[in-house]
């Protein structure tokens, strides 16, 4: 996850509008990823607990 912080950082650094875009759309993918992930660690770990999902 780092490494594609990383890469947003540098392609934001270009003048092109082509690299702002590329790095925008890596950041969108890359939170995006980390929220359905952590989502489900979350949930994982309360049911460990003993807690029940709802629904």
């Amino acid at each position: 996850m780092a490494a594609a912080d990383a890469a947003v950082g540098l392609l934001c650094l270009g003048d092109r509008p082509a690299f702002l875009v590329a790095a925008l759309i890596l950041f969108i993918l890359k939170n995006a990823y980390c929220a359905h992930r952590g989502s489900v660690w979350v949930r994982q770990r309360l049911q460990d607990q003993g807690y029940r999902a709802l629904g």
